[in-house]
């Protein structure tokens, strides 16, 4: 059995963060330990293979959630240090979520799991960084 530990949700970052976002998207495919989301990605035009699926850091994947949750990004440049703000429709509430981070993926999807999940999230100790 897993232990997992309270993280708030503006703190969560890498493997982390791609577990909380699969969790609050009802993501369908895990690894054998259901540490790592996976997806099937087309590789030619006859086959697929299924890959880690990363979207607090790969486009291809987060940049579907950006677009299907209407996540609004706005780039802080004149901070220091710079930053990136996301702001996403909570629909349990009808109200607007926002989070922030260091790159506008990572910002995006701490918004998206904060809209679904809320401010602390329920993580795999063995995903957390020691």
């Amino acid at each position: 059995m897993q232990t997992h530990l309270p993280v708030p949700t503006h703190t969560l970052e890498g493997a982390a963060l791609d577990w909380a976002v699969a969790t609050a998207d009802r993501h369908d495919e895990w690894s054998d330990d259901g540490l790592q989301p996976l997806r099937w990605f087309d590789i030619s035009d006859r086959e697929s293979e299924r890959r880690p699926y990363e979207p607090s850091s790969q486009w291809a994947h987060g940049g579907e959630i950006i677009a299907q949750a209407h996540i609004d990004l706005k780039y802080c440049g004149d901070d220091n240090p710079p930053y990136w703000g996301a702001v996403a429709f909570q629909p349990s509430s009808r109200s607007r979520q926002g989070a922030t981070g260091p790159t506008a993926l990572v910002a995006a999807m701490r918004a998206f799991v904060l809209s679904r999940l809320g401010e602390t999230v329920e993580i795999p100790q063995e995903l957390m960084k020691p």
